[in-house]
């Protein structure tokens, strides 16, 4: 298991209220709907014909795809059982293809699926290279993730100064103490979640693919580290 209980029942408590709150969101007004064109562009040139969608909420992403993608395979992993309930009512989705389970122990084979997404699902890990590796390991073709980056959020001043405290491998320290030893954040609006940068994982997915694309998901930015509050990364080409 990726936390403790007394986590996992916060976070899952959440995503019950979630769901009975749940109104149906148009495309282009979710924050990782930006992500969708991406991944769909890429499964019709490259004619992939599974997909593996990690925390997949009410199953809406999903959805998305399978209306602009042919995909013969699409399985959503998701651990709330009201927000599968969702997906099943709002997109039809059935058992087999939206199933409970725990993103750091993927239950399929290696190379199971074309493609592996994840959006923003993330920065709510405790743990979130174990599920990388493991979303690497089930993936044949391609990873993508859609996350966030929190040394680019905030002011200018916060940024730089998350930054400095990063480079000089002080940041765990920081909030650490910043969360009373906790290590995580709850709020309103996103439930429990941890500090995290997908920069961190990044070299996870360099190390697997042959190459490794990264998109600002909040506008323009030079350097995406330094500016992009999240970012989408596609790895393509899975190494032998």
């Amino acid at each position: 298991m990726d936390k403790s209980p007394a986590e996992a029942r916060t976070q899952l408590d959440f995503y019950a209220r979630q769901a009975q709150s749940h109104v149906e969101i148009p495309f282009g007004r979710g924050e990782a709907d930006y992500a969708v064109p991406f991944i769909t562009g890429q499964l019709r040139m490259r004619n992939w014909r599974s997909l593996l969608d990690v925390g997949a909420g009410s199953g809406r992403l999903m959805a998305m795809i399978a209306q602009q993608a042919p995909l013969e395979r699409l399985v959503g992993l998701e651990p709330s059982a009201d927000l599968r309930a969702l997906a099943r009512r709002d997109h039809g989705f059935g058992a087999d293809a939206m199933i409970d389970g725990d993103a750091t122990a993927l239950p399929f084979a290696d190379g199971e699926f074309d493609v592996v997404t994840e959006f923003a699902v993330l920065h709510h890990l405790r743990q979130p290279r174990r599920a990388l590796r493991e979303m690497i390991r089930v993936a044949r073709h391609a990873v993508m993730i859609v996350d966030g980056n929190n040394f680019g959020q905030g002011s200018y001043l916060a940024r730089r100064c998350k930054q400095a405290l990063n480079a000089l491998r002080l940041w765990p320290a920081v909030d650490f103490i910043r969360t009373r030893g906790k290590r995580y954040h709850v709020s309103d609006g996103d439930g429990l979640w941890y500090s995290y940068s997908a920069f961190n994982d990044v070299d996870l997915l360099r190390d697997s693919f042959d190459t490794v694309h990264v998109v600002n998901g909040a506008g323009f930015s030079t350097d995406h580290y330094r500016d992009a509050p999240g970012v989408l990364i596609l790895a393509i080409g899975k190494k032998p």
